[in-house]
């Protein structure tokens, strides 16, 4: 057992420390464990806190009496206490039985050992734990591991993950966050323990190949484990060495598409799009008579693809709809030309075409020297997007200076009509055919109206 004297104590929120006060004056040993310390040791501000103690779910029930207590996990030694409605986990020291489920422990024994408790826990760099004084104890090598970037389990690997099958995610998750890599003993049992997943339910499983992808180190995770990516997405393995046999990819489909993760920015929409941007390349793949691969309609295989696959994984509606989206759309033409990106605009909106330059650009820049003109173009269409947007010109009917009500004031019909001539005002303005300018739009709508869609009574002045 290693331990140091820290100041890591001082940064503690004053809520968490009043927590291991109320503890260690009763005489009960008080830790924070956890990610909480792994974070203090590496710089990083922690985002959530939670402690271990000595003291059995009872007496930390009676000792917190006058707060708000939730106990829905109870059966395993956790006590849940609100602080000015914040939380914070208190977990009895234990030891554990079998994971039948491949979840959850069968039982779970309380214990007076610190040490004891730590053992049962997943990697070393999550065994940390420090006091409210600032004693920092590393019972299991953690220190080591976090100074040499290691994500490294806990006692024998194999029989951390067969205990949980998740863990292993987790473990891809931490390398691809904190740019670490799994220590080369837990590296093989991930991957050949990683058929496994298939048990885990999906919930959990998009929770950590969500926040995976978002990882500084998310293309080395991505090329190195890709059994394991396999093993929870099987449709990603025709791509795995598949060799495009075009002169515009150097890589094959995954490690293109690994490339193409890493360079789009850390947002979860762009992250999850860029992964299954080329999933339906292996579906469409055909050669010509010159020996030069294609994939014709991959996008639209892929979209349907990536529909189903987000839906499997029970990803949120919002976050299914704009990927799904992005994928069917991620081969179109774009340029900076005024008049194209307002229909791109009118046609996609303002978010999801910001999204798609920022995909099409790291989807150049995973390819070969041959698309880097590429991206100089789509780089001039961003800032024209940006200048349009800026500049609020017409591509929507929010912004054409003429609407419904005007329409109905000039003596048209309520009615279908009615939106059918204001679409065909704005395509004319995006054309610049017309100036967006109310006089002008009201002059047009008069001499365009057919007679018989306005009412007889002279329209309103």
């Amino acid at each position: 057992m290693i331990e140091e004297t820290t100041e890591f104590h001082t940064k503690v929120p004053d809520h968490v420390l009043d927590c291991m006060r109320v503890l260690s004056n009763s005489g009960r040993e008080a830790w924070l464990v956890g990610g909480s310390v792994r974070d203090f040791c590496m710089g990083r501000e922690p985002l959530d806190y939670d402690l271990t103690t000595d003291a059995t779910p009872d007496e930390t029930m009676r000792l917190f009496s006058g707060r708000k207590i939730l106990t829905s996990g109870l059966r395993h030694g956790t006590v849940t206490v609100l602080i000015e409605g914040r939380p914070v986990e208190i977990t009895t020291y234990r030891t554990e039985g079998a994971y039948t489920d491949g979840r959850r422990p069968d039982y779970v024994r309380f214990t007076p050992s610190l040490e004891e408790d730590l053992k049962r826990r997943d990697f070393t760099v999550n065994t940390l734990v420090l006091n409210e004084q600032g004693v920092l104890r590393d019972y299991t090598g953690g220190l080591a591991d976090l100074h040499a970037g290691l994500i490294r389990c806990v006692g024998d690997p194999r029989e951390r993950f067969r205990e949980d099958a998740l863990r292993i995610l987790r473990a891809l998750r931490f390398a691809s966050v904190l740019g670490f890599i799994l220590e080369p003993e837990t590296a093989e049992a991930a991957v050949e323990e990683s058929h496994l997943l298939a048990q885990i339910a999906a919930e959990r499983v998009w929770t950590e190949f969500s926040g995976l992808l978002t990882g500084t180190n998310v293309r080395r995770v991505l090329e190195d484990y890709r059994e394991v990516i396999a093993a929870v997405i099987p449709e990603t393995k025709p791509m795995m060495g598949l060799n495009q046999r075009n002169p515009y990819h150097c890589h094959d489909v995954w490690s293109h598409t690994a490339h193409v993760v890493e360079a789009v920015p850390p947002n979860k929409t762009l992250r999850l799009a860029a992964f299954f941007h080329d999933i339906g390349k292996p579906a469409t793949f055909t050669v010509d008579e010159k020996g030069v691969g294609h994939f014709y309609g991959h996008d639209a295989v892929g979209a349907e693809m990536t529909a189903q696959i987000l839906s499997r994984m029970k990803s949120d509606s919002q976050t299914l709809f704009l990927v799904e989206k992005l994928v069917a759309i991620h081969c179109i033409s774009l340029s900076a030309d005024n008049k194209i990106i307002r229909r791109r605009l009118r046609q996609f909106g303002p978010e999801i075409l910001k999204l798609l330059i920022a995909l099409k650009i790291a989807d150049a820049k995973g390819q070969s020297e041959l698309s880097r003109d590429r991206i100089g173009h789509l780089i001039e269409t961003r800032e024209a997007i940006q200048l349009c947007i800026r500049e609020k010109e017409c591509f929507s009917l929010e912004h054409l200076e003429l609407n419904g009500a005007d329409l109905l004031r000039l003596g048209f019909r309520e009615g279908p009509s009615i939106g059918l001539l204001l679409d065909e005002i704005l395509e004319k303005v995006i054309r610049g055919d017309l100036v967006n300018h109310h006089d002008e739009l009201i002059r047009y709508a008069s001499e365009r109206g057919d007679e018989s869609q306005k009412d007889p009574v002279s329209p309103a002045k």
